[in-house]
């Protein structure tokens, strides 16, 4: 379990779009892209990330998110938004995030 969640107030809060689950989804996006892990490494290429959605539903409980539909919602408003860019696998159904400029 991710047991802290870390939000830029200060950054975020200019976003009048963002709710706090928007941004504690945000935050565990923002770790795993930065991980420096060989276990995450493997899951990359040319800068997308692989996110396991029942992981993140698994890690993050206070959020209450129940479905992948429901994650995947976050992320396509994250995206919309122009935090991360998305990528999806539709052969092995995996889903891909790359951190913008504007998540960092």
């Amino acid at each position: 379990m991710k047991y802290n969640i870390f939000i830029n107030q200060e950054k975020l809060s200019k976003d009048k779009e963002l709710s706090l689950s928007d941004c504690a989804v945000f935050d565990y996006l923002h770790t795993i892209c930065g991980s420096e892990s060989e276990k995450i490494g493997n899951k990359r290429f040319n800068g997308f990330t692989w996110v396991n959605l029942n992981h993140l539903i698994e890690e993050m409980p206070l959020l209450r998110i129940k479905t992948i539909s429901g994650a995947s919602r976050i992320i396509s408003k994250l995206a919309k938004l122009g935090y991360i860019e998305t990528k999806t696998d539709t052969k092995n159904r995996k889903l891909y995030i790359k951190p913008t400029d504007k998540m960092m």
